[in-house]
Formats: structure tokens, C-alpha cells, sequence
């Protein structure tokens, strides 16, 4: 995770419950999502991927205005995608 401002803090990670009886045991790696939030309350802000597949071992870096994003695709493949951090802010304003 990282802070975007001091009372706002991002985190990227898999928003799905686990199912009884899953063979999965850590849980489905889809959907890939962003929240934001202030320790214990969280507030989810979109979804980065929600199609079939494995989403996982994301990691974020920022810089005075952009947000990025990587992480694994299948465990095969690395996708990197970037946002305005000004965009994940008013995002998180809704």
C-alpha cells in the first residue's frame, strides 16, 4: 500500500470472499481491486480487473502526480497500469 496524502492510504487486492468448500484455500485472485481508506475503514474505489483468471502479487510505487500499478496476470505475465493520483482522489470522493 501506499499513503496518498496524510489521512489517505491506497491498497491493491484481490476483493472476492472465499467460498465454503473452496479447493482454494487463499481464495479467488479476481477481481483485482483498489480501495482507499484511513486504517479501518476502507472504501473501494474500482475494480482494475474483473475478468476470468489470476490476478495477483500487486505492487504500488507513486510520484508527486502518478499512481503504479503491477502485478501478475496467470503468473506468467506482469501488467503495469498507471492513474493520476488527483483521478484515484475524486474517485474516492463518490
Amino acid at each position: 500500500d501506499i499513503v496518498l496524502n496524510e489521512n489517505l492510504a491506497l491498497v491493491v487486492y484481490n476483493n472476492a470472499q472465499i467460498p465454503e468448500n473452496s479447493e482454494q484455500p487463499l481464495g479467488p485472485r479476481t477481481p483485482l481491486s483498489i480501495a482507499v481508506g484511513k486504517g479501518s475503514d476502507w472504501q473501494h474505489v474500482l475494480d482494475l480487473e474483473t475478468g476470468l483468471g489470476e490476478y495477483s502479487y500487486p505492487a504500488v510505487i507513486q510520484d508527486q502526480n502518478r499512481i503504479y500499478i503491477a502485478y501478475t496476470f496467470e503468473r506468467t505475465n506482469i501488467r503495469v497500469v498507471e492513474f493520476d493520483r488527483e483521478e484515484i482522489l475524486e474517485l474516492a470522493k463518490k
